[in-house]
């Protein structure tokens, strides 16, 4: 079963409040392996929870403005 769900500052604050990992998003308990889509329905971060896996797929400019506001963030290419 897939289940779409707006992306806004409440969803998103309910999501983090319900859950401290991305892994943590396991059925019976929670919906499984979260994805967010950008609007034309491409893949912007994917997850596979039992697995403890998870993506993004950025462009450059994506890349760019999420280095500028988490510059301490650690990213594999």
């Amino acid at each position: 079963m897939v289940r779409e769900y707006q992306l806004t500052g409440s969803s998103l604050e309910l999501i983090c409040s319900l859950s401290d990992s991305l892994y943590d998003w396991k059925q019976p308990e929670r919906p499984e392996d979260l994805a967010l889509l950008r609007v034309d329905d491409s893949v912007f971060m994917g997850s596979i929870s039992h697995e403890k896996d998870a993506f993004v797929s950025l462009s450059d400019d994506e890349l760019r403005l999420l280095r500028e506001k988490i510059p301490d963030l650690q990213i594999a290419l």
